[in-house]
This record gives structure tokens, C-alpha cells and sequence, in this order.
């Protein structure tokens, strides 16, 4: 009963984290354009045809870092082989905010067209590359997340599941060992049992029957000495310390 106790703390514990990672993560975005909390950032990146947005984030969303301070961001955007051919653009963001840099492709005779965006910022930000649909989603998600509760939630869920879970431990602990504690008894009683001090063979004696007459002893049971006829007298004597 305390270890399934023990497993549906931990399946607790471990839902509210997925639950977590899943929402914090539930938009899409390019993985190999991510970077998580960096001051300098270069991202070499081919996109075809489409609309997207490439995102410097000082929200703390997507890392889970909360605790922001204001930064100042430089971004340098160069498309290799298509337009614009080198863009440049600065931006101060407060804690909590986030930079989209809208990005439209038209591709003319080529497949795609080879980006490099390159960032500096005073304080760490996460950058990313996303879709029209994942900056929707992002913002919308963006929107509706309160920073300030997520701490809170795992300080006070974790402290209470790791209590949960060290408790358990103990009391699972402390039976085993009550259990154990009988079964030790016993053997050191059947211990004493077996050691028991032997008797020694000085004191063992045996029956004898004494002929007076012939001063002769005789081990058998017969009532009369089978030299004289006279009747035995049954005496115990003491076998000899050997």
C-alpha cells in the first residue's frame, strides 16, 4: 500500500511537469534556429517561399527563465542569394516583451533562399523561427501566461511532493526494519538454545548391580550373582572423566 503511495506521488510529479513542457513548448518553431538565453547569436537558416517571423524573446516563455531585465538588441539579417540582400535594426525590449521581425520570401528560379541572421543583446534573450500559424500560437499563449505563477507552482508543488516522497521513503524505511526485528530475535534465541552448555562426562553415572560376596559388578539386570548365588545389590556410580 505505501509503495503504490509512493508511485502515484511520483506519476503526480512527473504529469505536472510533461503538463508543463508541453504547454510552454505547444507552438511550433523551427528547432535548429533556437537559441536559449544567449547575449550573441549567429544563425545560418534556407527558407523557401512563405511568411515567417523570426522571434528575439525576452519574455522567458520558451526557456522558463522569468526573472528578466531590460536589453538592447542588435540584429543584422542577410539573404546570400535573394532580397533584401543586408537589413539592420536596433531595439531596446523591457522585461517581458518580445521582438517579431516579420520575414517574407519570393523565390525566383532557386528552391530556397540561404538567411543569416545575426544578434547581440546586453542581456540574454531566446531567439527562434517560426511559421505565420507558430507566431499566432506563440503570441496567443503569450498573452494568456501569468510569470509570475509558474515559480510559484513548482516551488510549492515540488516542496510538497518532495516531502511526500521523503516521508514515504522513511516510513517504508522503518517497517522494513520492524519486520526485520522479530526474525533477529528469534535466531538469537534458537542461538542460545543450540549453545547451550554440555554436560559433562564426569557427571553422567550408570546403574550397576554389586555382588557383596564376590566384589564383583554386574552391568546385566539379573538379581543374583551367577558365581555364589548371592542376591545383588544395585548401586549408580559416576563413569570415569575420560
Amino acid at each position: 500500500m505505501l509503495n503504490m503511495k509512493i508511485k502515484v506521488s511520483l506519476l503526480l510529479f512527473l504529469s505536472i511537469l510533461v503538463t508543463n513542457f508541453v504547454v510552454i513548448n505547444a507552438f511550433e518553431y523551427d528547432q535548429s534556429s533556437l537559441r536559449e538565453e544567449v547575449t550573441e547569436a549567429s544563425i545560418h537558416i534556407f527558407l523557401v517561399e512563405g511568411s515567417f517571423h523570426l522571434v528575439i524573446d525576452n519574455t522567458g516563455y520558451v526557456s522558463g527563465e522569468y526573472d528578466r531585465e531590460e536589453t538592447f538588441v542588435e540584429l543584422e539579417i542577410f539573404a546570400l542569394n535573394g532580397d533584401p540582400e543586408y537589413v539592420n535594426d536596433t531595439r531596446t525590449l523591457g522585461p517581458h516583451y518580445f521582438w517579431d521581425i516579420p520575414i517574407n520570401t519570393h523565390t525566383f528560379l532557386i528552391f530556397s533562399i540561404h538567411f543569416v541572421f545575426n544578434i547581440t543583446a546586453t542581456k540574454p534573450v531566446t531567439i527562434f523561427l517560426t511559421d505565420e500559424q507558430g507566431y499566432y500560437d506563440f503570441e496567443e499563449e503569450i498573452e494568456n501566461f501569468d510569470f509570475r505563477e509558474p515559480t510559484n507552482i513548482f516551488l510549492i508543488v515540488g516542496s510538497v511532493l518532495g516531502g511526500i516522497l521523503v516521508l514515504g521513503i522513511g516510513v517504508g524505511y522503518i517497517e522494513r526494519v520492524r519486520k526485520k526485528t522479530p526474525g533477529r530475535e528469534k535466531i538469537r534465541k534458537e542461538t542460545k538454545v543450540k549453545t547451550k552448555k554440555p554436560t559433562k562426562i564426569e557427571e553422567i553415572a550408570e546403574v550397576f548391580y554389586f555382588c557383596e560376596i564376590c566384589k564383583i559388578d554386574y552391568p546385566g539386570v539379573s538379581k543374583t550373582c551367577p558365581n555364589c548365588g548371592t542376591k545383588l545389590k544395585k548401586v549408580k556410580r559416576k563413569l570415569e572423566e575420560v
